[in-house]
């Protein structure tokens, strides 16, 4: 089962709220819930960085007129009511201007909560994003209709091929690599040993198709985790 398979069959926010801390963390796409009345139950880390925060939690109790895409969040809420309202799924095209004057394009899957006694709970989300950059020479239009003439499913391929194929730890010990710390400091700070460490590093080179460090700094630092940890790890110092 895909990961579109897996979202199109949750119906309610306890599934969501699983589905959104298990699977779908580290995948190049903005997956969230909203009340009824648009206010933000829960979103990942992707969506984080979009949405000009620092830590996905800190979205909670906040709306889009409150993040970096406020001056589209009236067409956002009015995409979210028509999915509640139909009480069924359907796809969007989406356009917002984001924090330091980038454009972001999207498609979107946006489909009704329900409570255990079949109310209407609020909405969930799926945004896959296209294009994020320059807004100069882009054709909105365009990108609209290619969006209207292609199935949602067949924009997956975008996310499988930035997915975070690592555990906890290759991540953690890829994090501390991309920021210059030896194989001896990673273990000090991860409390586990050099060898194990080399271990793990060696073990994400496999998977990420690396053949030595600085091949495999370039790839960490092109990934969703990588960046949002930076990130936090920049503020923080």
């Amino acid at each position: 089962m895909n990961i579109f398979e897996q979202f199109s069959k949750i119906k309610d926010p306890e599934n969501f709220h699983r589905l959104e801390t298990e699977s779908f963390q580290n995948l190049p796409v903005h997956l969230y819930s909203k009340d009824c009345n648009g206010f933000y139950l829960s979103a990942n880390a992707y969506q984080a960085i979009h949405s000009g925060l620092q830590d996905r939690f800190d979205m909670i109790g906040k709306s889009d007129f409150d993040l970096s895409w406020s001056s589209y969040a009236h067409i956002l809420r009015k995409n979210d009511s028509e999915a509640m309202l139909l009480e069924n799924s359907k796809i969007f095209f989406e356009a917002a201007t984001i924090k330091n004057d980038k454009l972001l394009l999207a498609i979107s899957y946006k489909s009704p909560l329900y409570t255990p006694s079949q109310k209407i709970a609020g909405m969930m989300g799926m945004s896959i994003v296209l294009y994020h950059g320059e807004r100069s020479g882009i054709d909105t239009l365009a990108f609209q209709q290619f969006c209207d003439k292609n199935p949602f499913h067949n924009f997956l391929p975008l996310i499988a091929s930035n997915a975070t194929p690592l555990t906890k730890r290759q991540e953690d010990c890829l994090f501390y690599l991309t920021i210059g710390m030896t194989k001896k400091e990673i273990a000090k700070n991860t409390q586990l040993s050099p060898k194990t460490v080399e271990h793990y590093l060696d073990a994400v080179k496999i998977k990420l198709n690396c053949h030595n460090r600085s091949e495999l700094i370039k790839k960490a630092l092109n990934m969703i985790c990588i960046q949002h940890r930076l990130k936090v790890y920049l503020n923080n110092n």
